[in-house]
């Protein structure tokens, strides 16, 4: 029985896979690493949400150029996707012939390693906190494996989710061009939470 935050559904499974609680990721629940994965998966989301916070309550440029740049990588990736549609593994929780989407390129790995290059170049490197940013890739790779595992995408899919996040923020924060980009997108967020901040 494969149990959904919307519900439930009984399929003919071996296995029983529930999802964590408040998403629909699914894992095994007989296995300690699927469910450790399961909650790795989550990274992205975290890493995004801490950005944001730590823009609203700091308003510094570098935490905002950070949060804006992983959007962006998202955003790119998400366009990819539906560009090349390449459709997912068919994992044990799903039902025969259910369409659960297109994998290529992952977009956690892509967010995750989007994230974790941008704070290295923009926060970690200026501060040399390199332990940090050791962390940051750490989580990245930890999501990346997970998703195979938990069987949400080929290793193809992930490894160029992961280069591709990587690439991105290295062409926002690594070259000219791209930082003068990254300035806009920086100074739109910025405006974008400050918006939100006086509306609330």
């Amino acid at each position: 029985q494969f149990l959904y935050f919307i519900g439930t559904c009984t399929l003919p499974a071996a296995m029983v896979w529930a999802s964590l609680a408040g998403s629909i990721v699914m894992y095994d629940t007989d296995d300690v690493l699927s469910a450790f994965f399961c909650v790795s998966s989550t990274w992205d989301y975290i890493a995004l949400f801490a950005f944001g916070f730590a823009v609203l309550f700091t308003r510094d440029r570098r935490w905002a150029a950070v949060l804006s740049g992983t959007l962006f990588a998202t955003c790119v990736c998400e366009v990819a996707k539906r560009v090349l549609r390449q459709p997912r593994p068919q994992p044990a929780w799903a039902s025969a012939g259910e369409h659960i989407g297109f994998g290529m390129p992952s977009q956690h790995a892509n967010t995750g390693f989007a994230a974790a290059t941008l704070y290295c170049l923009v926060i970690a490197r200026k501060h040399r906190l390199p332990q940090r940013a050791a962390i940051g890739f750490g989580l990245a790779g930890t999501q990346a494996l997970g998703r195979v595992y938990n069987q949400y995408h080929t290793a193809e899919q992930v490894l160029i989710g992961s280069v591709l996040g990587c690439v991105l923020a290295f062409a926002l924060a690594g070259n000219a061009v791209g930082r003068a980009v990254l300035q806009r997108l920086t100074t739109a967020t910025l405006w974008c939470i400050g918006l939100l901040h006086h509306i609330a």
